[in-house]
């Protein structure tokens, strides 16, 4: 007699069987979690759509029944299959990600293993190299409006890479012109902002914009304590892409300067309103007694009029040196103005502001100057180091 065929597995056979040992009144999440994940290793090369599906469905009712740790690692194993089997990003298996996170608690560690575990699945298997923008935004808001230490501690928390760095969000230590004292630990939120930021920058998005400018409006106390480095964290990293990210660095500004103006607590910094003379930016400048929120509106409608695709230096600059010589008087002024100690005048800002310059306005970088990217090598959302 020939060998019987044997049967395909299919997720109406493998999975029943694994739920069922959920049920109660005796569930046994333990074995559900090892039958789950052997039961996945025999068909995970051959067939990891059905594999996935078993992880998904099971993950799901072990986050229900508040195992975080097993849930969590089920859904980190489903995001690997996933990125084995050259799966790409589509709407089915974003949800299947964003469903495991919602249901993931804030407290410990892993909300943020399988957020930088499909951040990472996304990174190599979708449009954007920075990770999906879409789950980038729901990650980040995730960490803005929940409550969690995500299993960091707070000496770790001042050496976390914030995102001045644009696509690669691995340049700096918190904080970038936000200074606190080391002696006091950092508070559970400010954990948070620092990650939901990382997030809401790397998504690129006008929706994403609007709610790094409230975050940062809070992360601020709205007002009481200086907005400006709040407003370069929030404005800078989108400028500094090739071309600029021009729509959410807008809109995180206006919404940020709105946010401020509307407070009690920073309505006397601002002075008076000016048109800015132009169609394509900001309406209006907001004049306020922070340097930092000036420049960043001047510096904004500056690098719209940089030269376009294509353009090279030479040509961008003529015989009057073109808006780079614009640019460069800008960033001289302030710079005096804010002061060796101010926040324009930090090593970290000026890096990004000569990087806008290289970028945007095709200014050679000065000699001898080591290439900023290459000195920024490491994880991209590895957590604290």
């Amino acid at each position: 007699m020939p060998p019987r065929q044997s049967r395909p597995p299919t997720v109406s056979s493998l999975l029943p069987p694994i739920l069922s040992l959920l049920e109660p009144p005796s569930p046994n999440p333990y074995s559900a979690h090892q039958k789950a994940l052997t039961t996945t290793a025999r068909i995970a090369s051959s067939h990891p759509d059905v594999a996935t599906e078993i992880l998904f469905a099971t993950a799901r009712e072990l986050l229900k029944l508040g195992e975080a740790g097993s849930g969590s690692e089920l859904g980190v194993r489903m995001v690997q299959i996933l990125e084995q089997a050259d799966r790409d990003v589509d709407e089915k298996s974003r949800a299947s990600v964003t469903q495991l996170l919602a249901l993931t608690p804030a407290f410990g560690p892993w909300r943020k293993k399988l957020a930088d575990a499909a951040i990472r699945w996304t990174s190599t298997h979708g449009e954007c190299p920075t990770g999906d923008p879409s789950l980038h935004q729901y990650v980040g808001e995730l960490y803005y409006k929940g409550e969690s230490d995500c299993g960091v501690g707070s000496a770790e928390l001042r050496t976390l890479p914030i995102a001045l760095a644009p696509k690669l969000f691995r340049a700096y230590r918190v904080p970038c012109g936000v200074r606190y004292d080391q002696s006091n630990p950092l508070t559970f939120a400010d954990h948070d902002f620092v990650l939901a930021e990382q997030h809401l920058l790397a998504a690129g998005k006008r929706d994403a914009a609007k709610l790094l400018a409230e975050m940062m409006f809070e992360w601020c106390e709205k007002g009481k304590l200086d907005p400006g480095p709040y407003a370069v964290r929030g404005t800078l990293p989108f400028l500094s892409y090739r071309p600029p990210n021009i729509l959410p660095a807008l809109t995180f500004l206006t919404n940020f300067l709105s946010l401020l103006s509307s407070s009690p607590s920073a309505k006397h910094l601002f002075t008076t309103t000016l048109p800015s003379q132009t169609s394509y930016s900001i309406a209006d400048i907001q004049l306020t007694t922070c340097p930092t929120l000036n420049f960043l509106q001047l510096a904004l409608i500056t690098i719209q009029r940089a030269p376009g695709e294509g353009v090279s230096g030479v040509a961008a600059r003529g015989l009057d040196g073109g808006v780079a010589k614009e640019w460069e008087a800008l960033v001289g002024r302030y710079r005096r103005i804010s002061g060796v100690n101010g926040v324009l005048g930090q090593k970290e800002v000026q890096e990004v502001l000569q990087q806008i310059s290289t970028n945007v306005f095709l200014i050679p970088p000065p000699r001898g100057q080591s290439d900023m990217l290459q000195n920024l090598m490491g994880s991209l959302f590895g957590g604290g180091r």
